[in-house]
């Protein structure tokens, strides 16, 4: 299972320096990092998958 995730961190970042070399923004991100903004849908039950309809 460990080379899976190796693998699919590989090839994550070489799409952010593919997306770097065009000029787009791009930003670290690793698998323990959180986001600053918790979901709207944090200990909802059952738990909800968000579609981006809240707004």
């Amino acid at each position: 299972m460990a080379t899976i995730d190796r693998q699919a961190a590989t090839l994550a970042l070489a799409h952010a320096l593919a997306a770097a070399g065009r000029g787009l923004p791009v930003f670290p991100l690793s698998a323990t990092k959180l986001p600053a903004l918790r979901s709207p849908h944090h200990g909802e039950q059952p738990p909800v998958h968000c579609r981006g309809a809240c707004g």
